[in-house]
């Protein structure tokens, strides 16, 4: 007998996948953008929309000349994160509803982290505007620099968000720009971390989230911070998380592996502006 429905435990887990991946509020899912991904290792392509170029000037009895709407490709490798976990014959009575949903909970949560890491890495080693951290924490200049690299294209509309490790928590909110009332953009509430790990809102709508996972493993983890546009940094899913149950009979055990397949892009280099100590 099953230890497990697959189908039900599948989407249990898709469900809380979807909740526990901290960067899904900065990237933008494209999953129902393109055919569902099937085998790890092929290749999966991000559309996305070209830009037109300027506006001409009119000249009487010269035709303006149209210009296609295009599609630029952007391709990435489907990557695939799984989690077994061992049940045990003796344990196994114990394994009822409340245990299966904590489970479950677990699984999507270590393969969510997989996730929001590879989103991490790939806006370090790809983007294009990177400014060097002169001390520990960020100081109120250098986030400004982060973006003044947008030039005049800086609408608080246009950020999806500020992604900041958590020890760099108490640095932002202890900046009167974000925090003391008599500023004009600072807002209500700021420093107080909600359940989506928001800690506030910069320049008054910009949201400021909080993840350990913005750390540049390349050079000793050190903490990075983020502004990320919309539409810059974009990640594809497996409509249908994988469950396999596998007896393990010498072992008195059932081992249950949850697997599932995603691709991660950043699908505009100058989308994104990154603040860290070490600039390759």
């Amino acid at each position: 007998m099953a230890l497990v429905i697959g189908s039900v435990m599948a989407d249990a887990i898709n469900e809380k996948l979807g909740v526990a991946l901290k960067m899904k509020d900065v990237a933008v899912d494209v999953t129902d953008y393109v055919s569902d991904i099937l085998e790890y290792g092929n290749e999966v392509h991000f559309p996305s929309f070209t830009r037109l170029s300027d506006a001409e000037e009119v000249t009487k009895g010269t035709a303006l000349v149209p210009e296609e709407i295009g599609m630029s490709d952007n391709v990435a490798t489907v990557k695939q994160t799984a989690k077994p976990v061992r049940i045990y014959d003796k344990d196994r009575a114990q394994i009822k509803g409340k245990v299966i949903d904590a489970m479950t909970t677990q699984i999507s949560e270590v393969m969510a982290s997989k996730i929001d890491s590879d989103l991490v890495a790939e806006m370090i080693g790809n983007a294009v505007y990177k400014t060097p951290m002169s001390g520990a924490t960020p100081t109120l200049a250098e986030i400004d620099s982060l973006f003044d690299v947008f030039g005049d294209q800086v609408q608080n509309g246009s950020f999806a968000g500020i992604v900041v490790p958590g020890k760099f928590r108490t640095a932002i909110t202890r900046l009167e720009e974000f925090s003391k009332m008599d500023k004009s953009y600072a807002v209500s509430g700021n420093g107080i971390v909600d359940n989506e790990n928001c800690i506030g809102f910069w320049n008054g709508t910009i949201p400021v989230y909080l993840s350990d996972k913005m750390v540049d493993v390349e050079h000793d983890n050190e903490p990075v911070m983020a502004v990320i546009k919309k539409g810059a940094l974009g990640y594809i899913m497996q409509k249908q998380t994988s469950i396999e149950e596998e007896r393990e009979a010498k072992l008195l055990a059932v081992d249950l592996v949850a697997s599932n397949l995603y691709a991660v892009k950043l699908l505009d280099s100058k989308g994104v502006s990154i603040l860290k100590k070490t600039i390759a």
